[in-house]
């Protein structure tokens, strides 16, 4: 546990490269969940995990291997990988950790 939170405390050490997702099978799957099959919604979808992608490749080499490796675990919970899960997860911890760096409680 401790080790844990050393290594979400730990300095910038940089993530390695960014992980291979099937955005095709994610959305196929994302597109097939009430039953039928929604032509617009992979659509959506598949553009959307093509912006995130191209977004964290730009990135990536600047974020902190800790957070890389949490939101990897969640960008893959349930199998396959969604890069827009990635995108999300990185973006709120990177956001949070700057907000929790100052945080004090208040009675």
């Amino acid at each position: 546990m401790i080790l844990i939170a050393a290594a979400l405390l730990a300095g910038p050490a940089t993530a390695g490269e960014l992980p291979r997702f099937d955005p095709k099978s994610h959305c196929t799957r994302l597109a097939s969940l009430s039953g039928g099959y929604s032509e617009g919604l992979f659509g959506i979808c598949f553009r959307s995990e093509q912006s995130d992608y191209d977004e964290l490749k730009a990135r990536w080499s600047g974020i902190a291997e800790s957070i890389a490796t949490h939101c990897q675990r969640v960008a893959t919970m349930g199998g396959g990988g969604s890069y827009g899960l990635l995108k999300i997860c990185i973006d709120s911890e990177i956001r949070e950790r700057e907000t929790n760096s100052g945080a004090e409680f208040k009675f």
